[in-house]
């Protein structure tokens, strides 16, 4: 790894909190791309990702909430996604069967609302 994630991910977040278009933002992103492909650092992407989206938190105030599922959601699952993306925020679904049935919602990295069968099976036996 040639640079840290957070120099990208600060790298990342200036280019396009500064894009004055969307094109101006795209070519930005793919030149950073670019970059970080060239320097062998392509393997840290989802880490950048993550702090870009921790940057963007910090800066404007929105949310990234992770919605963990046993399955895939349906029906209600969008329209959970519509509410929760309201206002920017970003919506990241996760499939775990290891919850075996209900759904798991966090926010910021922290724990909101776990009504999942898993927890309830844990607290019953614990």
């Amino acid at each position: 790894m040639r640079y840290p994630p957070r120099i990208y991910a600060e790298a990342f977040s200036r280019a396009i909190a500064d894009a004055g278009s969307d094109e101006e933002r795209e070519k930005a992103l793919d030149g950073l791309m670019e970059i970080v492909e060239k320097n062998g650092d392509g393997k840290k992407l989802n880490t950048i990702a993550l702090m870009v989206e921790q940057i963007f938190e910090k800066k404007f105030g929105l949310k990234t909430f992770v919605v963990e599922s046993a399955f895939p959601l349906k029906g209600l699952g969008g329209e959970l996604r519509a509410r929760l993306a309201k206002g920017g925020n970003t919506v990241r679904e996760v499939v775990k069967p290891s919850l075996l049935a209900g759904i798991k919602v966090t926010m910021n990295n922290r724990l909101e609302f776990d009504v999942s069968l898993k927890r309830k099976l844990d607290q019953l036996f614990t």
